[in-house]
């Protein structure tokens, strides 16, 4: 009899491994299908429906990101020889400023690029490249010339800009 029960108690426990084991199999594509909806909106700690809307948009492992029209605000002030609010006084940039500006300022790459390109895309700032003849360091020292094909290219994305706001008058 001792033989009997040596062989039944194996497979008790042969049959108590398989059944842990059945379960997850049949859950695993959900929980797949859960961590890669989770993995896409790049939070992993709390499941879906917990979870409110800010969370979804911003990942944890994001910083706060600093609005852009605050990053231009903040180089209004910390250059003010460079950059200015009032569309009179904006004064044409010197190509790769960026490079000046992160040596002496902390600003995370993308966000100053960003800035830079709503600053130097307005229509202010465009007129300015037609209105001067040069371009202008970070401390306000007129450092290079602005070429005549550089005043073609600005004349004509102005007069697109205009195009398309007279565009806009007319559907309305």
């Amino acid at each position: 009899m001792s033989t009997a029960n040596s062989t039944s108690k194996p497979q008790i426990v042969a049959l108590r491994r398989r059944e842990p084991d059945a379960a997850p199999k049949t859950e695993e594509p959900k929980q797949k299908a859960e961590k890669q909806t989770q993995k896409k909106k790049g939070s992993t700690t709390k499941p879906k429906k917990e979870q409110t809307k800010t969370e979804q948009k911003q990942p944890e492992s994001s910083k706060k990101r600093t609005p852009l029209k605050a990053i231009i605000r903040e180089l209004i002030a910390l250059f003010p020889n460079c950059f200015t609010s009032d569309p009179a006084l904006i004064k044409p940039l010197r190509m790769n400023i960026h490079v000046d500006i992160l040596k002496r300022a902390e600003f995370r790459r993308r966000s100053l690029w960003a800035a830079l390109g709503i600053y130097t895309s307005s229509p202010h700032y465009l007129e300015a490249i037609l209105r001067e003849t040069h371009r202008i360091d970070i401390d306000g020292n007129p450092i290079e010339e602005i070429s005549e094909k550089n005043k073609q290219i600005v004349a004509m994305r102005l007069a697109q800009m205009k195009e398309g706001k007279q565009d806009d008058t007319k559907e309305t």
